[in-house]
């Protein structure tokens, strides 16, 4: 008896590679149900059914890694396979170079959709600024998901980014523990116009402007051939309100040098 318990425990016997094949099946067994019933709960969770065959995917991507690792190790330990497994796992290495070249753009997505969701640097409901196909756009954050990021533009646009480009360029999140945006406006005025006059009306407009909540000033930035360059910086709650408030701050500015072109020429010449 204690030699027929001796030959069942011996891997090296037909009777121990038996008894070691029934225990490798059984473990394969548990984990493909562990896996299955981890993927259920999670598809439960969801309402996206695009969400729930992603986790689907995953599952079954899982049970094969499982089944393959579990099925190497079992031709490892017996040493009549031992050779076969060894092939096995090198089979299984030169498989994985090669997926991994194939599958470089969608890995190098995935590794960066997990560092995002690690380091959070945005979520879903953020305004970020980003460079796109057509130049920068702004939107907000749609689906954050492991391969792309799905924002919506100010005009409706869906905008998908990889996320393996979005942990590689600068990204600007407006919507941060202090949601506040400038709204700055440039004004030129010629030399021989009264300067403090010119920089009263921004700032008097800016006051004025519901959107704005603090004026930093107007400031002479830049000196031209024939004109100054005078910049505006008045703060906003958001960035929403900060756009608004500089394009009605720009049409003020318009309408008072109209104002002003229209006044000098129906204003009366004095002879001298």
């Amino acid at each position: 008896m204690n030699l027929l318990s001796r030959d069942l425990l011996n891997p090296s016997k037909p009777g121990g590679g038996i008894v070691f094949a029934v225990v490798f099946i059984l473990i394969a067994i548990a984990v493909g149900a562990l896996v299955g019933r981890s993927a259920r709960r999670l598809a439960g969770r969801s309402d996206d059914q695009l969400q729930r065959g992603r986790i689907e995917f995953i599952a079954q991507i899982t049970r094969l890694a499982a089944y393959t690792i579990i099925a190497i190790a079992y031709a490892h330990l017996i040493p009549a396979l031992r050779a076969t497994g060894t092939a096995l796992l090198a089979s299984a290495g030169v498989m994985g170079v090669v997926l991994g070249l194939a599958a470089q753009n969608t890995l190098g997505n995935l590794i960066a959709g997990i560092s995002n969701a690690m380091y959070r640097p945005f979520d879903v409901g953020d305004r970020l600024v980003v460079p796109g196909p057509d130049g920068v756009e702004t939107g907000v954050i749609e689906r954050l998901t492991l391969g792309n990021t799905v924002l919506r533009t100010e005009d409706n646009r869906r905008l998908v980014i990889q996320n393996s480009v979005m942990s590689g360029q600068a990204i600007i999140n407006l919507t941060g523990e202090d949601p506040r945006v400038q709204a700055i406006v440039s004004v030129e005025v010629a030399y021989s116009s009264d300067v403090d006059a010119a920089r009263r009306m921004p700032v008097d407009a800016a006051d004025a402007h519901p959107g704005v909540t603090d004026v930093d000033g107007c400031s002479v930035v830049e000196l031209g051939p024939s004109t100054a360059t005078l910049l505006l910086l008045a703060w906003s709650p958001d960035a929403s309100t900060a756009r608004d408030a500089q394009y009605d701050l720009y049409e003020t500015a318009f309408q008072a040098f109209w104002a002003n072109v229209l006044d000098a020429r129906t204003r009366p010449r004095t002879s001298t």
